[in-house]
């Protein structure tokens, strides 16, 4: 089950959400990875905190403690998104190996658009941002745009 489908169930069934004692960075990483299945399925102004606390078996307040605001754990979900689809498409295949840059260039847009294809509703969240015109949230767009493999980066375009 998912944890999107879990989290619904969850908000039904709070017997559910076992409290598990994490240490700090398995906690962060549990409450992004919910975050972005959240944020990624559905708009930023119904994602409720309380109901991703109780998924993960803390307190809202623990959330908090992790995040400072719903804002800020919204941007850490949107930064680690954004590193996620960076790492996969920027990630060298074994088949790259020996390859021409057009080959490498093709194989990155490959992995892009299998990205792009499992991860489509995520993906779709991180470039249209979820919260209106927020500053940060578009230099994270714009730098995981900037980031992703051009022609001229990889060698094909003029200099």
């Amino acid at each position: 089950m998912g944890a999107s489908a879990f989290l619904r169930l969850s908000v039904c069934s709070p017997s559910m959400a076992r409290r598990i004692r994490l240490d700090v960075d398995e906690r962060r990483t549990q409450l992004v990875e919910l975050g972005i299945e959240e944020f990624g399925s559905r708009p930023y102004d119904e994602v409720s905190i309380d109901a991703i606390a109780q998924v993960a078996g803390i307190s809202k307040g623990l959330v908090y403690h992790y995040f400072p605001t719903k804002r800020a754990f919204y941007m850490a979900c949107i930064r680690e998104g954004a590193t996620r689809i960076v790492s996969q498409i920027e990630a060298p295949s074994a088949e790259d190996l020996g390859r021409t840059p057009f080959e490498q260039l093709r194989n990155a847009i490959d992995r892009y658009l299998e990205y792009v294809r499992v991860h489509g509703v995520a993906f779709a969240t991180l470039m249209r941002s979820g919260i209106g015109a927020d500053k940060e949230i578009t230099e994270i767009i714009d730098e995981t745009r900037d980031a992703l493999p051009t022609p001229r980066r990889k060698g094909l375009g003029a200099h």
